[in-house]
This record gives C-alpha cells, structure tokens and sequence, in this order.
C-alpha cells in the first residue's frame, strides 16, 4: 500500500486534494489509520493514536498530513457551517467510537488519542454533536483523549478554554501534540486539566540532560504524562532510553495501520 507524496507528486495540486477529500466524505469512504502508543520501559501497547485517510484508485493512500492543513484553511472559527475539516474531524470521532464499542463487547479496555483541531472545536455544531454522541454513548468519553496541536492551543487559547472544560466534564482526557521544545507553560496546562502533553523526540536530543530531566519532573509533578514521538530508529532510542519518559510512539513501535474490528 502506496503512501502518496505530493511533494513527489505535483500532479495533485491543493484543489484536486480537497476534492478528493470533499468525494470522500460525501461517499463515506473516510478511512481511519490508528498507530500504537507503547509504555516506554515494558513497549507494551497502552494507547491507539486515530486519524484520517483516503484511499485512492491507484491503490496510494492520502494521509491526514498531507490535507488536513487544506482543510483547516477552508474552515472560519467558530463557523456553524460544516467546512471540511470539522466534517472529517466528527467522521474520525464517530469511527473511533464504533470501534470502542466493539472493544468494550469484548471487554477489552482501550483507550484511543483522537485528533481534533480548535478550529473544529470551536464550531457549534460539532459542539452539538458532541453533546448527543456522549449522551447517547453514556461511560465512553473516558475512553477517549482529545489531542489538540500545539500551534492551535497557543493561538486561540483564551477561545478554547470553555470547550476544554466542556470535554473534561464528559469525563474525557486532554492531550496537546506537536510540542517541539522545553520551553511549556506545563502550570498552565495543569490548570487547564491536561493529562498528556505529546513531545517530539527532537525536544529532547536538542536539550541538555539537566534541562530534560527538570522537564520531565515538573511533568510528573503536575500529572501530566509524556508521550515522546516519532522515534524512528534504534539509534534515537538508545539516545533517550536514559529519561523516564512514560510512552513512546513512532515507526519503531508501530506503522499507522487501517483501523478493524476486534477479534
């Protein structure tokens, strides 16, 4: 299975992806890719990590990273419209919780990071949607993590803590991702009832021992526990296996893989 890259492939400009997109919403031909989140000391799975492709005739598939950025241009803030973003954003929730479900009738506990931009929980409409998803599947909100960059937190913070708060009193956790250095107002994030923050690998292996290991304590401190991404290889395991870093994510561990029922 193809992964398509348009920095390769300059035959799908920005439009032709959004239509694509666009197709696949409309023919509910959204698939959902879920990677592994490992405990760091035992690389036992402990969490799933879930977001969106398209698969295309070709047989490659579009991933999340390469439109989502696209769709988020297309999206206004707190717009009650269903701009494509917000759309793909309720698809991947839906999907995410279907497949919760499938595990809680196996009595499997799991607990899937869900992707979601401010721009989206900012919309009234998925807040709405929200409201009816959790009242109607009463005891899953615990089983997911709303994952929201960083970029977006710093940039609309004052807007989202009201829907912040919202999803803490369904009972669901908080994650920020895409942190790329040591520099985190982790009180903060404390404040605001954060239980994960996301760290990319990089954050570390740029920092001093000190500074890491400081980090790190203030996290534990504070109840925040570390994710740190995109470790790749073997070499850049070995860099970090020194830190208590609570989970891990990466190639290393796991390769996004199209979501499936239980067995």
């Amino acid at each position: 299975m193809a992964i398509l890259d348009l920095k390769k492939n300059n035959t799908v400009e920005d439009d032709r992806v959004l239509q694509i997109v666009t197709d696949a919403l409309e023919e509910d031909d959204i698939n959902v890719m879920v990677q592994k989140i490992v405990c760091f000391s035992e690389k036992k799975t402990r969490f799933f990590e879930s977001f969106s492709s398209v698969a295309l005739k070709d047989g490659a598939v579009l991933e999340a990273k390469k439109f989502m950025h696209l769709a988020k241009d297309e999206a206004t803030l707190a717009n009650d419209g269903s701009p494509i973003v917000h759309l793909l954003d309720i698809t991947i929730l839906v999907h995410t919780m279907n497949a919760i479900y499938m595990y809680k009738k196996r009595g499997i506990p799991v607990r899937f990071f869900y992707n979601v931009s401010a721009k989206t929980l900012l919309n009234r409409m998925f807040s709405k949607s929200l409201d009816y998803i959790f009242k109607e599947k009463k005891g899953f909100a615990e089983s997911i993590i709303f994952e929201i960059p960083w970029i977006d937190l710093t940039e609309n913070l004052a807007a989202l803590k009201s829907a912040l708060r919202k999803i803490k009193a369904y009972g669901a956790s908080l994650s920020v991702d895409n942190v790329r250095n040591l520099n985190v107002n982790l009180l903060e994030l404390h404040d605001l009832h954060f239980d994960f923050i996301k760290m990319d690998v990089q954050a570390f292996l740029k920092a001093s021992k000190g500074e890491v290991n400081d980090f790190l304590n203030s996290c534990k401190i504070k109840n925040i526990d570390v994710v740190c991404c995109k470790i790749e290889d073997n070499k850049t395991l070995e860099e970090i296996s020194a830190y208590n870093i609570k989970y891990a994510q990466g190639f290393l561990f796991d390769k996004p893989k199209p979501l499936k029922k239980p067995t």
